[in-house]
């Protein structure tokens, strides 16, 4: 099942004069039902994207990542949630000193469901291998 608003017919692929690729439209939704639809929103996805990068027992500063994704603190406050709600990253809040802080890492199964994605992505975008 392709992603909510997405018309099959639209991603049917042009081959030559007007040929058209039915099979390779078929991948192609196919590999669409794989996205992950928490994951595909795009702030979350950037999200996701920065917290893939550190190592498995770093986390990152919430002023950090708000500042590095130009994003307010409810708008990044919000997706935190959702992607905490799925089980994708951890937050931890503590205080330095009188100062509360909020410490952000992602989770095994969150990077798992990220490389997920990611895979999937690019076998939409290059079907068969790249070939």
């Amino acid at each position: 099942m392709p992603l909510k608003g997405t018309d099959s017919k639209a991603l049917v692929c042009q081959v030559g004069a007007g040929r058209q690729r039915p099979l390779l439209d078929a991948l192609i939704i196919l590999r669409m039902a794989e996205l992950d639809s928490i994951i595909h929103q795009p702030v979350r996805l950037q999200i996701m994207a920065a917290l893939s990068e550190l190592t498995e027992s770093k986390e990152v500063d919430f002023t950090f990542l708000r500042t590095k994704l130009a994003l307010t603190d409810g708008n990044l406050g919000a997706h935190l949630i959702t992607l905490e709600g799925a089980g994708y990253l951890k937050i931890k809040k503590t205080f330095v000193g009188r100062r509360p802080k909020t410490f952000l890492a992602i989770t095994a199964q969150g990077r798992q469901a990220f490389d997920a994605h990611v895979a999937a992505l690019e076998a939409i975008i290059k079907p068969g291998g790249g070939k």
